[in-house]
Parts: structure tokens; sequence; C-alpha cells
């Protein structure tokens, strides 16, 4: 029950779609659909379909604009907070460039936030302060022009996938998925 209340708040708090994860909800066999097998439905124009690779997207002739990235092409990217804090880097805009030029331009775009602290302090504090650094990292987004209803923010505290040290376990993982969002998405 306090849980669920504390996901309202943080529901409440980043103005956007958040999930509460815990261990059980973790499925580490979980992968992702690869879509690059799919045909085309029928009815759809070259410009309906999903965007080139990177490698052909060089190859096209100049004065062309290239189609945007495929999320599989994104990178995920980690960023790492200190003991007790939810302040961002300086360089946090630069490591979220690719990420968030990608989400702005490709309309089926959505960024998953997850918000992890190291075990150290009550869960209620993990989850609190987990949420306080996504909230950070999904600021830093909308300021570089990705659309807040394209984030999805999930807290897991100290119940998500460990790293080796402390500080690997304080972070906020961005990555890029095509919506709309499945569940399976959510289990980091």
């Amino acid at each position: 029950m306090r849980y669920s209340v504390l996901a309202t708040a943080l529901s409440l708090a980043l103005g956007g779609g958040v999930a509460l994860a815990d261990e059980a909800q973790q499925d580490p066999t979980t992968q992702q659909t690869d879509t690059s097998n799919m045909q085309q439905p029928k009815g759809t124009t070259q410009a309906q379909q999903p965007a080139q690779p990177q490698a052909q997207q060089q190859a096209q002739p100049q004065g062309q604009q290239p189609s945007a990235p495929v999320a599989e092409n994104i990178q995920p990217v980690e960023l790492f907070f200190q003991t007790s804090s939810a302040q961002l880097d300086p360089n946090a805009s630069a490591e979220l460039k690719q990420l968030a030029d990608w989400a702005r331009c490709n309309p089926q775009a959505a960024i998953i936030l997850s918000g992890h602290a190291d075990p150290r302090g009550t869960q209620a504090y993990n989850l609190k302060l987990s949420g306080e650094r996504a909230a950070m990292v999904r600021k830093q987004l909308i300021q570089l022009g990705v659309p807040s209803d394209h984030i999805v923010v999930t807290v897991f505290g100290e119940n998500g996938p460990k790293r080796a040290t402390y500080a690997q376990d304080r972070r906020v993982t961005a990555r890029g998925v095509e919506r709309p969002v499945r569940a399976s998405d959510l289990a980091t």
C-alpha cells in the first residue's frame, strides 16, 4: 500500500508515466524483439517505414536528409550520481544529446529512464532518491527538446539490477525504445 502511494506521489512530481519496479517484476531473460526482419504492412509508403540503419544513412546522396536512426542504433546512456544526491553532472546534457536528438526526430520514439540507488538507506528513501534522480534526467531531456509524453520513468530504488560497486548502483539509465512501450521494456 505505501509503495503505491509513493508511486502516485512520484507520478505527480514527475508529471508523466511512472512505473514502480521490484525484484518480482524483473525477468533477466527478457529480450527486446528484433523488428528488422518484419515486412512492410500493405498500404504504407516509404516515408512511413522505420528509419534506415546508420550504414544505409551514410550511403544516401548528398542534399537528402537522413531519416532518424532506429532504436537499435541508439546506445543507452548511464548517468551516475554521488551518494545521497540527485544533482546531475555538468556533462549530462552532452551525454544525453544523441538520445534526445533521436527522440525529437522520431515520432514513434520513447525514452525509458530507470532510476537506481545503492542498497544503503531505507527502501523508502532509496525509492524517493531514485525518483528524484530520474526527475532530474527527465527535466534535462525536456530542456533538450524531448516531448514530455515521450518519457517513461521507472523507479527501482535498491531493487534494480546490481552492479559491481555502489558508485555504479547510483545511476539513471536512459534508453530509447519504439512506442508503444511494452511492459517488458520496463524490466531492466
